[in-house]
């Protein structure tokens, strides 16, 4: 009898099995449908049917500023939003005046040089994560600032090629030190 129980239950175990996976299988076919149906409105609820290039953009103004600008910020150079993967804070976000940014990059770059608030971070004051791409900086007494300003602050990251060395592009980001 106890063989007769076990055939049984084995048999209404792969009952249940299929129809647990019938029921995954048309829910994963329904997030397809879904994911397929989403379609970007905008703020009026349009329909978004064609994206604007953001590297469709003409650059104007003094001459001699547009050639100091790296290849990716004039030319069809890689976006901001290609290489960076977060800026820390993130752009607009408050901070402390003692509290540390950065930047984490996409492992194909590197960060060349970094401004604060106009004045350059000495190589050695920089905290660098080679390996994740990032690069960090804390205010201390000695360094370029003991604590930032209050008010807005920006920060620029001048990124280059990690194997290359060649410029990218300049990285701005804005932040508010309370």
């Amino acid at each position: 009898m106890s063989t007769e129980a076990a055939a049984g239950t084995s048999a209404r175990d792969r009952l249940r099995r299929v129809g647990i996976s019938v029921v995954i299988v048309a829910g994963l076919g329904g997030i397809a449908l879904a994911g397929a149906a989403v379609r970007e409105v905008d703020r009026e609820g349009d329909v978004i049917l064609q994206r604007d290039d953001p590297n469709d953009v003409a650059i104007t103004g003094d001459d001699d500023d547009i050639a100091l600008q790296p290849p990716g910020a004039a030319s069809g150079g890689p976006s901001e939003a290609d290489i960076v993967e977060q800026t820390i804070p993130a752009e607009g976000a408050q901070i402390l005046q003692q509290q540390q940014i950065g930047i984490d990059l996409g492992n194909r770059y590197r960060v060349a040089r970094l401004v604060v608030g106009g004045a350059v971070i000495d190589e050695e004051h920089l905290i660098r994560r080679d390996e994740l791409s990032q690069v960090f900086f804390q205010p201390a007494e000695g360094y370029e600032f003991d604590a930032f300003p209050p008010g807005e602050v920006c920060a620029v990251a001048e990124v280059e090629q990690a194997t290359t060395g060649e410029p990218v592009r300049s990285v701005e980001w804005c932040f508010e030190v309370t």
